[in-house]
């Protein structure tokens, strides 16, 4: 109770600042305070206050599962501990590799900077913003999975040896590479797509 109290009080506290600046037109910490203190908000409450991280790593580990058994490749899907992470059994000649799910793999933290920098951005319209939020969720969670695809891959492949190439190299590489592309598209083409726009508009006026 203490600590939602003492959450309600960060966010309260947050949107005062961010109407304050908006107020004022201090527009550079109006973007920045806006988009970093919803990130943090997001991120606190998925992970305490509302079952987000745990929905994300459920359907992450069963998504990656699937995948994996239709590319023939033997997984299993359970339980650490009661309430406690899901893991999955990549099988192999001879023992198996345990890779566990946690709040890295379950995208929540990118999401949740993303939500900030776009709410916040001012370029487009509250309702392009909305939607550009909820494709880049998708977005991104179908790139955690395939993240988690490849590393599982790799494992198969090439045994329990390869799990610091397979998680830490290989498999942020892929994601990072997949989530660049997403700010790539969203941030700097829409970006450049809205300012020609602009100047069309004002060559024809």
């Amino acid at each position: 109770m203490a600590s939602l109290l003492l959450y309600l009080l960060a966010a309260l506290i947050w949107g005062a600042t961010v109407a304050f600046f908006y107020r004022y037109r201090i527009w550079l910490l109006f973007y920045t305070v806006g988009a970093v203190g919803l990130a943090f908000l997001l991120i606190v409450a998925g992970t305490r206050f509302v079952p987000l991280e745990r929905g994300l790593e459920v359907t992450t580990a069963y998504a990656a599962h699937t995948i994996s058994r239709a590319l023939g490749i033997p997984t299993r899907v359970f339980e650490a501990a009661p309430g406690n992470i899901l893991v999955w059994v990549v099988v192999q000649e001879p023992g198996w590799t345990v890779v566990r799910v946690d709040l890295e793999c379950s995208g929540l933290l990118e999401m949740s900077v993303l939500s900030g920098l776009l709410l916040f951005y001012p370029a487009w319209s509250l309702r392009k913003r909305v939607g550009l939020i909820v494709l880049g969720w998708a977005v991104t969670y179908a790139a955690n999975v395939v993240r988690v695809v490849v590393i599982i891959l790799i494992l198969h492949t090439f045994g329990k040896r390869s799990i610091f190439v397979a998680h830490t190299i290989i498999g942020r590489a892929v994601f990072f590479a997949l989530v660049a592309g997403l700010y790539w598209l969203v941030f700097t083409k829409g970006t450049l797509n809205a300012l020609v726009e602009r100047l069309e508009e004002r060559m024809r006026s």
